[in-house]
């Protein structure tokens, strides 16, 4: 029976209008009831529509067979003795891609609980074969059709997909999250610039504001010793009360915000960092709540945007078309 209605049924049953005979209380209550169990029954929805989802991929997986041992996705690639056929070479190049793309999927799912992960998506390209060989038309030879097909698919890109993961409430008041497409912008223990959306920050020994790895937010805010209380607000101002002056609030620096005209081209370096290139543009600095970079929300955390069915399911096929490709491979 469809949740939403066996919840629902129970009030119209016994009505949710306001009646003479039930006293004014009696009906806010009923209907801050029936508030909640409509709201859980969207809920029981929403989870029924994710496992749907994943049903729909264990269903389309199954039309590939039965689950194959495990060992089966070792990922060798098959050897194959002497120089390559043309089938050979077109199995080989798609066993190639298939690695990489489980790879892909893999690493997506392993940080599905990291802080501000954004995962990868696999771009494909068509391999054309080879050929020394004068063209038909040149030479005046008969249509060859084997020189018109490929020579299987090749990896076109590996892309990391910025789109915002979902705001977690943390009560911690040293984190952040930003609520738009902007990065914070630290400076790395080499010196160097990097970029990031992880905002769990942290204090080092000198009063800085540092990511988990302690690389230090540009610009910096240094917080004193004795402060007792941190507001930060949606304009990045950071603010407090000391020890030493408990009822005045003092401003103890400024959150600056970093956008790129295309994030995409970013190249991560690992612990949520990317650095820029020559794809992604310079860094362009602005305040938060500017255009194009966003708000930070105190007491917040980002989330990963990976999507844990969709990546499932993914995995699952990819694992298919490798094994059923490594076998053709063995058969030859």
């Amino acid at each position: 029976m469809n949740p939403i209605r066996l919840l629902i049924v129970p009030f119209v049953l016994f009505g949710c209008q306001a009646s003479p005979q039930r006293s004014g209380t009696e009906d806010r209550l009923l209907r801050q009831l029936f508030s909640t169990h409509t709201s859980l029954a969207r809920d029981v929805q929403r989870m029924k529509f994710e496992l749907g989802m994943l049903g729909d991929s264990l269903t389309i997986i199954s039309m590939f067979g039965s689950e194959p041992p495990v060992q089966q996705f070792a990922l060798e690639q098959p050897s194959v003795d002497g120089p390559l056929d043309r089938e050979a070479l077109t199995l080989t190049n798609a066993l190639t891609a298939l690695r990489a793309k489980i790879g892909v999927h893999e690493n997506n799912i392993a940080n599905v609980n990291t802080s501000a992960f954004k995962k990868s998506v696999v771009s494909f390209a068509d391999v054309s074969r080879p050929s020394s060989a004068p063209s038909a038309e040149a030479s005046g030879a008969s249509f060859d059709p084997e020189d018109s097909t490929g020579a299987g698919v090749q990896i076109q890109s590996i892309t990391k997909i910025y789109s915002p993961g979902v705001l977690e409430g943390t009560g911690r008041e040293l984190d952040v999250a930003i609520d738009g497409s902007g990065f914070l912008r630290v400076r790395l223990l080499d010196g160097s610039t990097g970029f990031t959306r992880d905002g769990r920050l942290h204090i080092n020994a000198d009063g800085e504001l540092t990511t988990v790895s302690g690389d230090v937010v540009e610009p910096r805010v240094i917080l004193p010793q004795d402060f007792l209380h941190l507001s930060i607000s949606p304009s990045g101002q950071v603010a407090g009360r000391t020890g030493s002056n408990p009822d005045v609030t003092t401003v103890f620096g400024q959150l600056s915000l970093t956008r790129f005209a295309s994030p995409t081209g970013l190249r991560a370096i690992g612990g949520n960092i990317a650095v820029e290139t020559v794809q992604s543009g310079p860094a362009i600095v602005a305040l938060p709540g500017e255009p194009g970079v966003g708000i930070v929300r105190q007491a917040f955390i980002e989330r990963s945007n990976v999507e844990i069915a969709e990546e499932y399911m993914e995995l699952r096929l990819a694992r298919r078309q490798y094994a059923m490709i490594q076998q053709m491979l063995l058969r030859r």
